[in-house]
């Protein structure tokens, strides 16, 4: 039985919603991702991720930092205070990391990732968080 649900998973593209709201890099982070097998989901702000969150059920959350009318540090509060357990990483082009990944922490992420970014590396966390996530469960 563990061997036919290894394989199911195995087999079943896993859901990203991306929260952003600058649409070119949005589109850019859908192809990337999209490239390595996984399905996207964008949202615009924090509101409308939020309520994607709630109906879509991701596997996991990318979201950045810097959202009209609510951050997105705030928006993941609200989705772990909501019980969202899956993984959330926050990113933002902003250098100054110890600040913001301690904000990020704080806030319930499980990584923070700075905007621009090495593919490679950026496709890594994304996998990498997804499997922790498994293996937690």
């Amino acid at each position: 039985m563990q061997a036919i649900t290894k394989i199911l998973k195995e087999n079943k593209k896993q859901k990203i919603l991306l929260v952003d709201d600058v649409p070119e890099i949005g589109e850019l982070v859908k192809i990337i991702l999209e490239k390595h097998s996984f399905m996207v989901e964008i949202a615009r702000d924090a509101r409308d991720g939020l309520i994607k969150a709630a109906d879509g059920n991701p596997d996991l959350i990318l979201m950045d930092i810097f959202l009209p009318s609510t951050s997105g540090v705030d928006a993941t509060i609200k989705l772990r205070e909501n019980g969202f357990r899956k993984p959330i990483i926050l990113f933002s082009v902003l250098s100054e990391i110890e600040g913001i990944a301690r904000e990020a922490k704080r806030a319930g992420a499980d990584d923070y990732i700075i905007k621009p970014f090495e593919v490679d590396d950026f496709v890594n966390r994304v996998k990498c968080s997804l499997e922790e996530n498994v293996t937690a469960l």
